[in-house]
């Protein structure tokens, strides 16, 4: 990774996951979450981009998406969800207790299994905005966006029950051993970033 700047304050630029040129918008520890909804207003070390907790400013942010296409947020593993980058606003103008929204992502892995050009109902808000978990994916909760449970293998669960799939301030953690392992952001030392290119 390497520094750079924008006008809105400095960057972080990761040039070996998934070919690189991507800007790290966050880092999340999971044994120190940020908790907040991609969309808040919510700098954290902004001005150090390798801090353990990271976040960009929100003008950044807006400068980023309208120069980027695709939007990843993995924790270093396997699994991982790739969607249009306009997607981290997701939520943004909606009613103060809306928690999920159908987002479509053109890849999305998870333990082992992938999806391809798919929506999954996607959980906005984070522990400290009153939801289960910033930018989290429930299995068994699809319904609420009117899309059927258990997308990654058809009918059975991939993750815990209730499990906050792919957010590191999740309500529920998955720690189901089979299928294995325990999803990459639910791990321990789990670092979960959200990067935009």
């Amino acid at each position: 990774m390497r520094a750079g700047l924008v006008r809105a304050g400095v960057v972080y630029c990761d040039m070996q996951t998934a070919d690189g040129g991507w800007t790290l918008v966050e880092r999340s520890p999971r044994q120190q979450p940020i908790g907040r909804a991609l969309f808040a207003d919510v700098a954290v070390n902004p001005e150090t981009p390798e801090s353990s907790r990271f976040r960009i400013k929100q003008a950044a942010i807006e400068l980023l998406v309208a120069q980027t296409t695709e939007m990843r947020i993995d924790c270093g593993g396997d699994d991982y969800l790739l969607t249009d980058s306009a997607a981290i606003f997701t939520g943004k103008d909606g009613p103060p207790q809306c928690f999920s929204e159908a987002v479509t992502y053109k890849e999305a892995r998870l333990k082992g299994f992938a999806l391809m050009n798919t929506a999954l109902c996607t959980g906005i808000l984070g522990e400290q905005d009153g939801g289960p978990g910033a930018w989290h994916i429930d299995e068994a909760s699809q319904e609420e966006c009117s899309l059927p449970p258990f997308p990654w293998d058809f009918m059975v669960p991939v993750t815990s029950p209730g499990a906050d799939a792919f957010a590191v301030d999740a309500a529920v953690l998955d720690d189901l051993q089979d299928p294995p392992p325990i999803h990459d952001c639910h791990q321990g030392t789990a670092v979960r970033v959200v990067m935009l290119r």
